[in-house]
């Protein structure tokens, strides 16, 4: 992915995070600054005052385009609603 695409990055957590925080991964939403062998630098989209973010390619899990990120948690949490179900008022379907 080239530097300045937005992503979510999932990152490993340090034992001491991880203890601090209650959970092993931490997922980081921001512009990628820079790319590269050794990991990647992310500048946080929510709050612009906090310092870059940089992960080792090691404690990276996961880096997808944030559209995407955003287009399955939209289906997760919305999908309910477009689906065509009735449980009261069976009908057969004709395929």
């Amino acid at each position: 992915m080239p530097a300045g695409t937005r992503v979510v990055v999932r990152r490993r957590l340090s034992p001491a995070e991880a203890a601090e925080h209650g959970a092993r991964w931490a997922d980081v939403v921001g512009i990628l600054t820079a790319v590269g062998p050794a990991g990647l630098r992310v500048r946080p989209d929510r709050s612009p005052d906090l310092p870059e973010v940089a992960v080792t390619a090691d404690d990276v899990e996961a880096v997808k385009p944030a559209r995407i990120a955003e287009l399955v948690h939209s289906y997760r949490s919305r999908g309910h609603l477009m689906a065509e179900t009735d449980p009261l008022a069976y009908r057969q379907r004709k395929h």
